[in-house]
């Protein structure tokens, strides 16, 4: 038996019952949309923020808790038209296909009549809302639904940016005021408990240690994507399952970095001279199964490295040099960390992309060719 025991939450379409670190927003769609809909006060949303920073999945978390209403949830690309999403509302609620050619005015008839039978009121959620405004008729229709169709309708726009920038002066004169909610990206300590409560609920007991746990929220934290971080921890969950391991460890996050952002490696490589080929095999061979190593440990790798290559060794000012020349490329990363109250600090340096066994054979195949 692999340590894989539930493989849905691996997925980050998959919506938990407590969704970590979105509680305010959460908070906000219920006391300005939710509440003020069943007392019949519609009102229009704009969610917005990086992709993989929760907007879309908050929707549907807060859309499975509505009873009293009908939620729908709808991704404007689908459609080039309001009023053929708007078609579509109505055949999840209940109603038949409308024929083509129907118009708008139709459309908002059926609505209404639907509405007026089940004594509901209706969320609409829109994924990639900005491409919505740029139907200026259905648009106008939409924002107006209530004083144009009687029908009590409330918006939730969902955009990577916020739709306000792009809209046209029409819209601005209609006195759109909508909630707007700014949805940051997720920190480095957020992603960490994400990917904990996932792998909690997806893998067998400590089959991901704290210190994977962490590695993956790190080097998920440039993109401060949940979607990629839940994405790394899936993938490196089923290699190390492949592996017939018990434990995903940080060459397994290395490898799912691969799949998630792909890069020619070789073609980085090639760049190097000896000296940097040198480093970096250092670099690897300090790391070892770790996620991260010190400039002291390395200095110490590429000292024995060089005289096993019969190469003449480089000084400190030297070898900090090439690191950053090694960080600009993306080969490697590092960060500064203080070593308690006038102590100073220490660099680190850690390899996100790449497995170390797999990047050092490659150095290793480099440096045959090269000597």
């Amino acid at each position: 038996m692999g340590i894989i025991i539930r493989p849905e939450p691996l997925d980050s379409s998959y919506i938990p019952a407590k969704l970590l670190h979105r509680e305010k927003e959460i908070g906000i769609i219920r006391d300005l949309i939710i509440t003020p809909l069943s007392m019949g006060n519609t009102t229009s949303a704009i969610l917005f923020g990086s992709p993989g920073v929760g907007k879309t999945v908050t929707c549907k978390r807060v859309a499975r808790e509505i009873q009293d209403h009908v939620a729908v949830y709808e991704n404007f690309l689908a459609f080039s038209s309001i009023k053929l999403l708007l078609q579509d509302v109505l055949l999840k609620i209940g109603r038949v296909t409308l024929p083509s050619g129907t118009s708008m005015e139709y459309v908002f008839r059926a609505l209404r009549q639907s509405q007026v039978r089940t004594g509901k009121k209706i969320l609409l959620i829109i994924d990639e809302g900005m491409n919505a405004f740029r139907d200026q008729d259905g648009i106008y229709n939409l924002l107006r639904a209530r004083e144009l169709h009687a029908l009590e309708m409330s918006i939730i726009f969902v955009s990577v940016d916020n739709p306000l920038l792009f809209m046209i002066s029409g819209i601005r004169r209609m006195q759109f005021n909508p909630v707007i909610i700014k949805f940051d990206r997720y920190s480095a300590d957020e992603l960490e408990n994400i990917i904990s409560d996932r792998a909690n609920l997806s893998l067998e007991h400590g089959s991901c240690p704290p210190e994977t746990v962490r590695f993956l929220a790190e080097t998920a934290s440039g993109s401060g994507s949940a979607r990629v971080a839940i994405e790394l921890l899936q993938k490196a969950a089923y290699l190390a399952d492949h592996r017939a391991s018990r434990t995903v460890d940080p060459d397994d996050v290395r490898a799912a970095m691969a799949f998630v952002n792909p890069y020619v490696t070789e073609s980085k490589l090639s760049e190097l001279d000896f000296h940097d080929l040198l480093l970096l095999l250092s670099v690897c061979i300090s790391l070892g199964d770790g996620t991260e190593t010190g400039i002291q440990s390395i200095k110490e790798s590429f000292e024995m490295v060089c005289e096993e290559y019969s190469t003449e060794k480089l000084g400190m000012q030297s070898i900090y040099s090439r690191l950053r020349e090694l960080e600009r490329m993306g080969l490697i990363e590092s960060r500064i960390e203080s070593q308690g109250q006038g102590m100073g600090t220490s660099k680190t340096v850690k390899l996100n992309d790449l497995p170390v066994s797999v990047l050092r054979e490659k150095i290793e195949s480099l440096i045959r060719r090269l000597s």
